[in-house]
């Protein structure tokens, strides 16, 4: 599969804040998904877009992690370490 023949979703004002792709099956079919790295998508909002931590925080929640705009709907990446993952 070539992903760049893809229609991939993305979010306006926040191409900085992309990681890359994440592919996974929803039902039968593999999906491509637009990663993006969610400190810089805070970092984005509150240094350019005039919003404070927690409106940023509560944008992030909502209308992102929480709003589904089709299969192909953009994911959210907390970066963690190896020992935060696996609790170490």
């Amino acid at each position: 599969m070539n992903i760049m023949d893809e229609d991939l979703l993305v979010w306006d004002e926040f191409d900085e804040a992309i990681m890359g792709i994440s592919e996974g099956w929803h039902g039968n079919m593999l999906v491509s998904r637009v990663a993006y790295d969610a400190d810089k998508i805070l970092f984005i909002m509150t240094s350019r877009m005039g919003m404070t931590v927690e409106e940023a925080m509560e944008h992030l929640e909502v209308n992102m992690i929480g709003g589904y705009i089709g299969d192909q709907t953009p994911v959210i990446v907390w970066r963690k370490t190896p020992e935060e993952v696996l609790g170490e």
